[in-house]
């Protein structure tokens, strides 16, 4: 990460029980893990040194979410690295997930910029209908056989927020 000059990246399956940070080859690890103890999937960041010293906040949601709260020269930025549940797993799973999504994003301070990354679990697909103001033209839409697809293009929506990239 240092060679390409990689700043902040979410890390995924990080299989780490609990929350904590650690400190190596030039970055501080957040993860947020299972409660119980159990090396199950879990979230974190990997963040530059050199930014270390703009975190205010460090929040460990649950193994699936975790907010990183930095101060910049403009104001406040809140990271929020995820892991979403894939395809295969029961929907009211997938909705408790995107429900609390919401309920960290609403907690966010509302005057800082909000960065929502890491795996959505999302096929991708063409289809913008609907989604135009959320979803960007280049690899976005949600495939409509993808039940996260469309819980992740309708968090977008309900959010209003402007997705960017393409995912698989």
């Amino acid at each position: 990460m240092g060679s390409m000059r990689v700043e902040v990246t979410a890390l995924l399956e990080v299989r780490r029980p609990g929350s904590s940070t650690i400190g190596i080859g030039g970055y501080t690890y957040y993860w947020s893990g299972c409660s119980i103890g159990h090396h199950l999937p879990g979230v974190a960041t990997a963040i530059s040194i050199r930014l270390k010293p703009s975190i205010v906040e460090v929040i460990p949601v649950n193994e699936q979410i975790i907010v990183i709260r930095l101060k910049l020269v403009l104001g406040f930025m809140s990271l929020i690295a995820v892991y979403a549940a894939t395809d295969v797993c029961k929907l009211d799973l997938k909705e408790m997930f995107f429900a609390k999504l919401v309920f960290v994003l609403d907690s966010c301070p509302w005057r800082s910029i909000h960065i929502v990354f890491g795996d959505f679990s999302v096929v991708s697909g063409c289809d913008r209908a609907g989604y135009e103001m959320s979803a960007c033209p280049h690899g976005s839409g949600a495939d409509t056989s993808s039940e996260n697809g469309l819980l992740f293009q309708d968090f977008g929506r309900s959010q209003k927020l402007k997705i960017f990239g393409s995912w698989h």
